[in-house]
């Protein structure tokens, strides 16, 4: 994948990797412009971490585009200003995707790909970002500058599992230890403090690395150039804010969503009442699918079964793109 740096209206940049394939000689009815929202403690490069492990694989065999974002404030996408007063990390951060970054890659790659409308693909905090993001498209969809015809998610759930082991302050790094999360109280317009995880207790977590979830060679290094710093305010609001309102934003969100978490996720309570649970929150989505991934960490992207699940979720982003130029010309009366 290619990097690619863009300007957004308001003077901030967005910066990222770009995937796009040559277009099919028969394009189909609708297709897809697939953009990634990274998790916590990545960047774009989550979806391209080598040869083997990248989106870019199985986008270049289905012939889908692809825009994998570094989001704000990660690598040299322009940081996001202090939270205002009753705001949070995922609501300001996807309330900006919305705003800012969606529309000016619609209009630098839209037309330039031949895709007919955006698909959100997006893992564990970028996930909770992402359903805020096609909540408030889905809200006023008319109005929006940019079409949006479905929804990825993984490394997310209804529940969150009881506090991992990794959690403790003998892990702590010179910035922020892992223990603040619980006890840190964000200020409005404070500058919080990073956090940098250290590689070894983070791939015991995202992947299960001592339980064969994942390549061996991928812990040789590569992980290490994937772990990056974040703000504690990224975990404080997954832990200890959204659950209080993501029902809100998943209960307007309207487009086809598909979700799966990873069955040894150390993060989410993956049984499946809790997978059940989860789904039901999108009671308005055109169509809803959940599963939790046998053998599969929190990092399914960047496990044995990535370059699987990968495939079947550009697959359901192109169904999502058909399905999206059907309906609106039902709606207007097309044939």
């Amino acid at each position: 994948m290619g990097p690619f740096t863009l300007p957004l209206a308001d003077g901030n940049r967005i910066t990222g990797l770009l995937c796009f394939p040559p277009k099919p000689t028969q394009p189909p009815k609708g297709i897809p412009l697939v953009v990634t929202v990274h998790g916590g403690t990545y960047t774009a490069s989550y979806y391209d971490a080598d040869a083997v492990h990248t989106i870019s694989n199985p986008a270049k065999a289905l012939s889908i585009p692809v825009v994998a974002l570094t989001r704000p404030g990660y690598g040299d996408s322009t940081a996001l200003p202090p939270l205002r007063e009753g705001e949070t990390w995922n609501k300001q951060t996807g309330t900006y995707i919305h705003e800012q970054i969606l529309p000016a890659i619609w209009k630098a790659y839209g037309a330039r790909t031949g895709a007919s409308s955006i698909v959100l693909h997006s893992h564990s905090i970028g996930a909770s970002i992402a359903i805020v993001t096609t909540a408030l498209h889905n809200r006023s969809p008319d109005t929006a500058s940019y079409p949006l015809s479905g929804l990825v998610t993984s490394g997310i759930g209804a529940k969150l599992a009881d506090e991992p082991a990794e959690h403790d302050a003998s892990h702590a790094d010179k910035n922020a230890s892992l223990s603040q999360i619980d006890t840190y109280e964000p200020r409005p317009g404070e500058d919080a403090p990073m956090m940098t995880w250290p590689v070894e207790a983070k791939d015991a977590m995202m992947l299960c690395s001592q339980t064969g979830l994942c390549d061996p060679e991928l812990l040789k290094g590569t992980t290490a150039k994937l772990n990056h710093p974040s703000s504690i305010l990224e975990p404080v609001d997954i832990r200890r804010q959204w659950p209080k309102y993501w029902h809100g934003y998943a209960a307007d969100i309207t487009v086809p969503h598909m979700y799966a978490v990873g069955s040894e996720d150390a993060l989410w309570m993956t049984e499946k009442k809790w997978v059940d649970a989860y789904a039901a929150a999108f009671s308005r989505s055109a169509r809803m699918e959940a599963a939790a991934l046998p053998f599969a960490p929190h990092c399914i992207e960047l496990s044995h079964l990535g370059q699987s699940w990968l495939a079947r979720t550009l697959g359901f982003a192109g169904e999502c793109a058909v399905w999206d130029v059907l309906r609106k010309e039902k709606e207007a009366g097309g044939e």
